[in-house]
């Protein structure tokens, strides 16, 4: 094999693409005083969640902790088993009355049949999570994954097409799901801490229900702007 073969197979597959533009990206969010979640969180949510197609994004710190975010929002709590990956051929048979949620996997951004799943989990009024961690940008059967199960969840790790450092985001299109997730990602505050510290009075929290310190900052949700935009640069730039 000749060096200029060689050179053509070493693909940085988990390479983040980062330039300027990123690196210039957070200094607008520390000179403004948000380096916490805030609205450029609130700007790369929805940004996410329009480029996938869905109604709503939710930002977390990490894709593990949104898959647990998720899972949290449907109610699955402890005792209940795990579900890795799914052949929908082989779902069924293993739901059981304790079964929440089937949590289906997209291998190496590979996007699973996930619509036979959709369809066992309606039949057993059960919630699909599905584990998109590498996925951002690819489809099934014509649709943007992120916008196909009850609730998608990402992965913005470094090693993933887009990264914020850290952090993950729960896509989905119900409304109740994602002001849950919100409220829990954040200790499960009544008032967000942006709606807080906009309003023009002291405004006290109240907290009703167990949460969890799952939020993006400002900073990495500035630099996932800028990678949002360049997505499809960067799949083009992947698979050429």
């Amino acid at each position: 094999m000749t060096v200029e073969a060689k050179k053509k197979l070493n693909v940085p597959i988990t390479k983040p693409a980062l330039t300027e533009e990123e690196a210039r990206a957070p200094f607008e969010s520390i000179k403004s005083g948000w380096v916490t979640q805030g609205p450029k969180v609130a700007e790369f949510e929805k940004a996410v969640a329009a480029y996938v197609g869905a109604k709503h994004g939710v930002a977390t710190t990490s894709c593990t902790t949104g898959l647990h975010l998720a899972l949290a929002t449907a109610g699955v709590g402890l005792g209940d088993p795990r579900t890795f990956n799914a052949d929908p051929a082989d779902v069924e048979k293993r739901i059981t009355k304790r079964t929440k949620a089937i949590m289906p996997v997209d291998q190496i951004g590979l996007a699973c049949d996930i619509a036979p799943i959709n369809d066992i989990a309606k039949q057993h009024g059960l919630d699909v999570v599905e584990d998109a961690a590498p996925t951002i940008g690819g489809t099934y059967r014509g649709r943007k994954v992120g916008s196909n199960a009850h609730q998608t969840v990402f992965s913005f790790h470094p090693r993933k097409v887009i990264t914020t450092g850290e952090g993950g985001m729960i896509t989905t299109d119900d409304d109740a799901f994602a002001d849950k997730a919100r409220r829990l990602r954040a200790h499960a505050m009544s008032v967000s801490d942006l709606d807080r510290h906009k309003a023009d009075r002291p405004i006290i929290e109240e907290y009703h229900e167990l949460g969890f310190n799952y939020r993006m900052t400002d900073i990495q949700a500035s630099i996932g702007l800028v990678q949002i935009r360049r997505l499809d640069e960067l799949l083009r730039i992947r698979v050429t």
